[in-house]
């Protein structure tokens, strides 16, 4: 009977404030690549026999190295890698690894700093 069958409820969000980790220079540049607005790409996913990962922190807080570690959904660790950079890409081989979801996490003296997901299908 074209009657709207739904209430529309504004909600108010408290404003928020945090100290950005990362700041990316915006371009117009029709070439230029898109960075990830979270620090962290993980691509293929789902993935077969690798998996890329991408990141991109800009200065860090301490010196303390990054690492990306691997885990599966136990919570055991599948492989570690050492983030030498503020920037760069990783390469993990995932052909050894059980089909099945995986937690990808980049950790700064035990901390996390970003977590993603990814799915090894074979």
């Amino acid at each position: 009977n074209g009657q709207e069958c739904f209430e529309k409820v504004e909600v108010q969000f408290p404003n928020c404030t945090w100290t950005a980790e990362r700041h990316t220079n915006n371009t117009t540049s029709t070439n230029a690549t898109p960075k990830a607005a979270t620090g962290m790409m993980v691509y293929p996913n789902p993935a077969n026999q690798q998996v890329m990962i991408e990141y991109d922190y800009g200065t860090s807080s301490s010196d303390a190295p990054r690492h990306i570690i691997v885990y599966d959904m136990m919570g055991k660790v599948v492989s570690t890698q050492t983030a030498t950079n503020v920037s760069g890409t990783v390469n993990v081989s995932t052909s050894e690894f059980a089909a099945g979801n995986y937690m990808v996490r980049m950790e700064e003296s035990g901390k996390t700093v970003h977590t993603q997901k990814v799915t090894v299908s074979h």
